[in-house]
């Protein structure tokens, strides 16, 4: 069934629109209002950039609190769809945008008060392409199942990314197939840099995402996005070279299972048992070693990290990574029986 496109509220502006800003958001009411009064109030004219938030079937309210900024905000615009994910919802963005530089944050954020003005630096440039900046997620003590977010140069995160609208025109829109976490972040990448050239990095182009705490179910579910994984390696081959994007998440994951596939079924010598523990040996002390490197991180911050909340986080990602891993391997199977079957 197509999605019903809902324009809320529309604004006739001047031809002085230089920047689109497109929010996706799906129930973030209470990170919506905080993220918009950060746009609302940067070191960049109001007057020449647009703010065009995309709700894709939020019920918790977030309409009601659109229709208040809009008549607050003459340039807050607000389009609504049914429920169609992340990718489908910015697209709607792109294609209401007034701008040809596009701007994308998510709702969950707060830009930095000269995020826009940074971005316009690099715009301006004849050969722009498109720019991306650091998101960083403010806290003080790090704990196990919280979700953050803390990126720098090399890894582009949709929440803070800029691009021209005739360069996405040329590659195509985000791809509303994938709809795991990053997959969306990758595959734009891939595609813009292969057939237009290199996005830049700006590190005074700062985001800062909001931390959230993720119940177990939540964990588990996330992880069964990892089966598009195959979808999005068939479009790009060469993204197992390339996934450091993530902290090598894929990678963990994929050598986790690989490991399972190898080192227990394999008849070597020993029994089932002592090659169970000895695989879990090694890789608790490959993720505890994992974990000192990013506490070692997190402490130039004055982020603590307190050896239980340790303990507990080598035991969820080896957990994790094996989860990931074994959606990914069905996945590809899943994918190649499609593919048969049509074939």
């Amino acid at each position: 069934m197509v999605s019903k496109e809902i324009q809320v509220k529309s604004v006739v502006m001047g031809a002085d629109i230089k920047i689109s800003v497109v929010v996706p958001t799906f129930n973030m009411k209470d990170s919506l209002k905080l993220l918009i009064e950060s746009l609302e109030n940067q070191t960049y004219p109001r007057d020449n950039f647009e703010i065009i938030v995309c709700d894709d079937g939020s019920t918790d309210g977030t309409a009601e609190l659109m229709i208040e900024l809009c008549n607050k905000y003459h340039n807050l615009r607000y389009l609504k769809q049914e429920h169609r994910g992340v990718s489908a919802v910015r697209n709607l963005g792109i294609k209401h945008s007034k701008s040809n530089i596009i701007a994308f944050t998510d709702a969950d954020c707060v830009a930095d008060p000269n995020w826009l003005d940074e971005i316009s630096k690099f715009s301006n440039s004849a050969d722009f392409i498109g720019v991306y900046g650091p998101v960083k997620s403010p806290i003080s003590r790090y704990e196990p199942f919280i979700h953050i977010i803390n990126t720098g140069e090399g890894t582009i995160a949709g929440c803070n990314l800029a691009l021209t609208k005739t360069v996405l025109d040329r590659v195509g829109y985000f791809d509303p197939i994938l709809i795991f976490p990053w997959a969306d972040d990758w595959d734009i990448r891939f595609r813009v840099e292969s057939v237009c050239g290199k996005i830049v990095y700006n590190h005074r182009m700062k985001i800062y995402h909001s931390v959230r705490y993720n119940s177990f179910p939540k964990i588990v579910k996330g992880a069964s996005f990892f089966r598009y994984f195959a979808y999005l390696n068939r479009k790009h081959p060469g993204l197992l070279a390339t996934v450091a994007y993530t902290d090598r998440i894929l990678f963990r994951a994929l050598v986790k299972t690989y490991h399972i596939v190898v080192f227990y079924l394999l008849p070597i010598p020993f029994n089932f048992l002592i090659r169970l523990l000895i695989g879990i040996g090694i890789f608790w002390i490959f993720d505890f070693c994992r974990l000192q490197r990013i506490r070692l991180r997190l402490k130039k911050y004055n982020i603590k990290v307190r050896a239980i909340d340790q303990i507990c986080h080598v035991i969820f990602n080896w957990a994790l990574d094996y989860l990931i891993g074994f959606h990914i391997l069905i996945g590809f199977v899943q994918f190649n029986l499609t593919r048969r079957t049509r074939g």
